[in-house]
């Protein structure tokens, strides 16, 4: 068994129905099914980067997200869509 690194949690992230993870440069993005939208943490530190959240981004119940060469692809379950971000700091 792996030892414990660290758990986040806290009413700063927004999370809510937390339900896939993605890595993209050195940020794990966090999708929230329920409250339509992404949380953004440094993954080195596990701080609060920023919770991307806005009607421009048609979030719809995003539950899954893939990476990959500085984009981050987000699929909408109930929207029926991707909305694909640049993610490159």
């Amino acid at each position: 068994m792996g030892a414990l690194v660290r758990v986040i949690s806290g009413a700063a992230y927004k999370f809510d129905w937390p339900d896939a993870c993605a890595l993209a440069s050195h940020d794990l993005f966090v999708a929230n099914g329920k409250g339509n939208s992404v949380t953004e943490l440094d993954a080195t530190t596990g701080a609060l980067v920023r919770v991307i959240s806005d009607t421009a981004y048609k979030f719809n119940s995003p539950d899954a997200l893939a990476s990959s060469g500085g984009h981050l692809f987000v699929a909408n379950g109930f929207g029926k869509s991707v909305t694909e971000l640049l993610v490159t700091t």
